[in-house]
């Protein structure tokens, strides 16, 4: 090669007439020795370095052996020793642009691993070429040395036409199966994918927000296989190394009974039916519900009651559509938000429920065949439910209480190639734009959609007093019970102990006055920052024609506590109030029965109507 003459071209110097010392090709796979990720070329040359040749001054020596071609620095005197720090400091930066030529021929081009043109062909594929050394073999004289440049490059050769390789190099992955003591499966697929092109600040730029090239993250969609039916997409890690050329991806997949409708991601409870006796029945769900981080609470909570009403079927049979139409009644309500790190609902109802009447044959068989049927939901805004498919995620996740989750981030956080002169490598970026980081287009994916927050109609009564937001109330209650005296007394009929039928009256009734009665009113409030307002004590008070003397009265204060916070002050009252009344009450007439100073409403709203109340035909 040296009879040839070697010509070498790296980052604007030219070193002329050189020994190629070192050329050696090595064919690289990927770590399971499948992929072919390149050839890693180690190159190294040698000649001399003359300080007039380099400086580019009049040529007193002939030809130069070796010529650095580029002025010197401002200001650097005109040594042999400072055109060697010029050059040694220019063939020892990274990620420049390498030729060598043997005599007029270019036997090799390679561009550098940060060019971000993708035409570009015969880029280094391992982000280089990287100078491995200078050295100073020995000092010939006071202007001349005999030094040596080495450097190493990697390729990947498509074909006769140079074309350019992709973004991606390999991507191999495993498959594993394992199935647990119920027989499910869960699937496991783990794989390395290559890189070809780095990641770096564009422009020599220090903020973060210009990184160019080719972000690992924007290859994830092609680590992520499609989900089978009846799976649900239980782990998707995608790690991604420090030379931002190797990811590491894990998929793990596990099969599931029934799939979570859309927005939940989870879904557990259970489905009680019972009876004692055949024909009174009760049902009972329990649903929890656990959702992404963008999931709307109030979609979560719709859902579940959907699940429920699934099961118990009590907007069926309160409609009345149903041809065997039952009547219940609900005996527990509760909806729990959880609120906190994780995004939960429960939801819980029990209810009391009859079977049409002469119907109890049919019903029971109903009541053996709903259970453990598959669950069904008719379409919401998350679309049709179908109970063998999962949501399947976003390939970079959700914002919470917002969208989908923008590869910006994951971007931003990516190590990229810099250069000890230039920016420093940071964590510390600012928040990405949008802008600079374009959506791509990824897997299928549910559209979240919030419903609409429920308001009150124009119009609609509203039973709730704002006057107790000041000062808020944690306990309120107030009773009323009329003791009711008819004067009536029971007397023993006079007669032999061991004579007479047994079915003859031992007593007679007599009733020495009019009835008598009485109201007894309890009430206890707790009030959080002022004290509890109850009623009034009144020696007297009028009800329609009914009229109430105050007899006795007692109240109940105790001391004030703090509350756990410790600043604020917690009120308690209890208080008994004892009323004689004028006269019973008739079957006709109302009673009062209180008003609690947390609504807006009045004696007459609350008012009892005892003729809606006592039935005739109830007994006794």
């Amino acid at each position: 090669m040296s009879s040839v003459g070697t010509t070498v071209e790296y980052n604007g110097i030219t070193l002329s007439n050189c020994l190629t010392k070192q050329w050696d090709e090595q064919v690289v796979y990927d770590d399971s020795g499948t992929d072919l990720i390149g050839q890693k070329y180690s190159l190294r040359f040698e000649g001399y370095l003359h300080a007039q040749s380099a400086g580019g001054n009049a040529d007193v020596t002939g030809s130069p052996v070796w010529m650095g071609k580029g002025a010197p620095q401002a200001g650097d005197p005109d040594t042999m020793i400072s055109h060697y720090e010029d050059i040694r400091r220019l063939l020892s930066k990274p990620r420049q642009t390498l030729k060598v030529f043997f005599g007029d021929s270019l036997v090799l081009h390679v561009e550098p691993a940060t060019d971000i043109n993708r035409g570009t062909q015969r880029k280094d594929v391992n982000n280089g070429p990287k100078p491995r050394n200078i050295t100073v073999e020995r000092v010939v004289g006071e202007r001349l040395l005999f030094i040596s440049f080495a450097i190493d490059v990697s390729l990947v050769e498509c074909g006769s036409d140079g074309q350019a390789p992709d973004a991606t190099l390999s991507n191999r992955w495993s498959v594993s199966e394992e199935m647990d003591d119920n027989f499910f499966t869960t699937r496991t697929i783990s794989g390395k994918l290559y890189m070809a092109v780095g990641f770096r600040p564009g422009n020599g730029a220090a903020d973060v927000k210009a990184l160019e090239g080719a972000p690992p993250f924007r290859h994830k969609v092609l680590t992520v296989p499609p989900l089978e039916r009846g799976f649900k997409r239980q782990k998707i890690s995608f790690a991604v190394d420090r030379t931002g050329l190797i990811c590491d991806y894990v998929v793990v997949d596990r099969q599931v009974h029934t799939s979570a409708p859309w927005p939940a991601t989870k879904i557990s409870g259970s489905h009680t039916e019972s009876t004692t006796t055949g024909t009174k029945f009760f049902a009972a769900a329990n649903v929890r519900l656990e959702g992404p981080p963008h999931a709307n609470k109030k979609r979560l909570i719709e859902t579940a009651l959907r699940v429920i009403d699934s099961r118990l079927r009590f907007t069926v049979h309160k409609s009345g559509v149903s041809a065997n139409t039952i009547s219940w009644m609900p005996r527990q309500i509760a909806i729990i938000d959880h609120f906190g790190e994780v995004n939960a609902v429960d939801v819980r109802f029990a209810i009391e429920y009859y079977p049409p009447q002469g119907n109890v044959k049919y019903f029971l068989q109903d009541f053996i065949t709903r259970l453990g049927e598959p669950l069904k939901l008719p379409a919401s805004q998350g679309g049709a439910y179908d109970n063998t498919r999962s949501p399947v995620p976003s390939l970079h996740g959700y914002d919470s209480h917002g969208g989908q989750r923008s590869e910006a981030w994951a971007i931003v956080r990516a190590c990229y190639l810099s250069f000890p002169c230039a920016a420093r490598a940071s964590l510390q970026a600012d928040e990405p734009s949008e802008e600079t980081f374009p959506e791509i287009e990824e897997v299928e994916s549910y559209d979240p959609q919030a419903p609409s927050t429920p308001t009150l109609a124009t119009g609609e009564t509203h039973y709730s007093d704002t006057y107790g937001m000041d000062g808020f109330y944690t306990i309120i209650r107030m009773e009323s019970s009329y003791p009711i005296h008819t004067t009536r007394v029971q007397l023993p009929i006079a007669s032999r102990v061991d004579g007479g039928n047994e079915t003859d009256p031992t007593s007679v009734f007599v009733r020495l006055a009019r009835g008598q009665a009485k109201r007894l009113i309890r009430v206890e409030a707790e009030r959080v920052g002022k004290y509890p307002e109850i009623p009034a004590l009144l020696d007297t008070y009028n009800d329609s024609s009914l009229k109430g003397f105050l007899i006795s009265s007692n109240l109940e204060m105790q001391a004030p506590t703090l509350a756990p916070n410790g600043v604020q002050v917690i009120y308690h009252t209890e208080a008994e109030y004892l009323y004689g009344l004028s006269r019973p009450p008739t079957a006709s007439e109302k009673l009062r029965v209180g008003v609690l100073r947390h609504t807006n409403l009045t004696q007459d709203d609350n008012a009892l109507p005892l003729s809606e109340v006592f039935k005739t035909e109830l007994g006794p």
